[in-house]
């Protein structure tokens, strides 16, 4: 490794900086990437964050938006960002969040980097809802958001691989996460629940932060309705997320198919929205 790739994986910055949390500019984006580097390695899957080009784009389209923690004198010692990933555009999740080693510690600014992603993200860019995934390797992340009121509705069990934390050795094999919602923008629905599940869906939609009106489904689906997915797959992470954005009778044989051909693909979880 040369000179100038261990400056960059080192990330020295002078500690005990006065800082404070701001909106993304174009100038923190070699920043940002110096410190996924730092922390993750050159490797860290998610390209947006460790190239600087790629992480200015994103922003400038509002795919992502990201909050960081800058010092006084420009470092770039945090990260969180708002991105897309839910089918629904107005739906964004919280993460990429990290901290420079010499600045973490009870400063509270992963928690500050979050709370700013939610002010902004209702105020500035019409996100009605914000979920996040809070790692089960450490407990950093879940205080984060127990402390600004997400709610923790499912365990998605094994979910990142452990050579995400490879070069901080904090996982020693997949990790879990608890997926948390929070609603910014209430909007109430009448949700149709079928039978065979009410008992459960009425157990799960109890719990949530927004007003949902529950019925029984007492209609079939429309003959000849022809079910579409939507699939994103992270090879990384031998994940596969499935949007069905419309279900047909035919859903089961089409699910079925989607998810052999991913499992031959290497797929070893399925997420199903």
């Amino acid at each position: 490794m040369n000179d100038r790739q261990n400056k960059i994986d080192d990330n020295h910055i002078e500690p005990g900086q006065k800082w404070q949390i701001d909106l993304f500019r174009p100038e923190d984006a070699a920043g940002v990437a110096r410190l996924f580097r730092s922390v993750y390695g050159a490797d860290y899957p998610i390209r947006t964050y460790i190239e600087p080009e790629l992480l200015k784009k994103e922003n400038a389209a509002r795919r992502v938006i990201s909050s960081v923690a800058r010092t006084t004198n420009g470092d770039i010692v945090g990260h969180n960002a708002l991105y897309q990933s839910a089918p629904y555009k107005r739906i964004y999740e919280s993460g990429a969040g990290l901290v420079h080693k010499d600045y973490r510690g009870g400063q509270g600014i992963l928690t500050d980097m979050a709370a700013h992603g939610i002010a902004i993200g209702q105020h500035d860019f019409e996100v009605e809802l914000i979920y996040g995934e809070t790692v089960c390797n450490h407990i950093f992340s879940q205080k984060v958001g127990h402390k600004l009121n997400f709610i923790a509705q499912a365990l998605e069990v094994d979910l990142m691989p452990a050579a995400a934390y490879d070069k901080e050795s904090s996982a020693a094999g997949r990790v879990s996460t608890l997926l948390c919602f929070r609603t910014l923008i209430p909007r109430q629905f009448t949700v149709y629940l079928p039978a065979v599940y009410q008992k459960q869906l009425q157990f799960l939609y109890g719990n949530l932060d927004d007003t949902r009106e529950l019925k029984t489904a007492a209609c079939k689906l429309p003959p000849q309705t022809k079910t579409r997915l939507d699939t994103e797959v992270f090879n990384f992470a031998q994940v596969a997320r499935i949007a069905v954005t419309k279900a047909g009778d035919d859903l089961d044989v089409i699910l079925n198919a989607a998810e052999e051909r991913l499992k031959n693909a290497g797929i070893k979880v399925f997420q199903v929205w």
